[in-house]
């Protein structure tokens, strides 16, 4: 049978699994705290205005992009540009 573990090591367990709960190495990025991982907590935060802002638009404008709504999507001949195959190889030389 497995033995009862007490409340103090089922603690250290937990918080050990954790992201960022590790004494910080300075050559694993993995036990750095979040805001000191170089520029991604800028960029992250530069994509969430980015969406928001565009969510935003969306709900302002939802005649523009009703296209966007389609579940059945358009069928490839209405997407696609027509293809010619030129075969060089082919072609007469005189």
């Amino acid at each position: 049978m497995a033995e009862e573990v007490d409340a103090t090591e089922r603690q250290r367990r937990e918080l050990s699994v954790r992201a960022y709960n590790g004494t910080p190495q300075p050559l694993d990025p993995f036990t750095w705290p979040h805001p000191q991982k170089t520029a991604g907590a800028f960029l992250e935060r530069h994509f969430q205005m980015r969406d928001a802002i565009v969510d935003h638009y969306v709900k302002l404008h939802p005649e523009d992009f009703e296209h966007l709504s389609n579940r059945h999507g358009r069928k490839f001949n209405e997407v696609l540009l027509p293809w010619y195959p030129i075969r060089v190889q082919e072609t007469k030389r005189e």
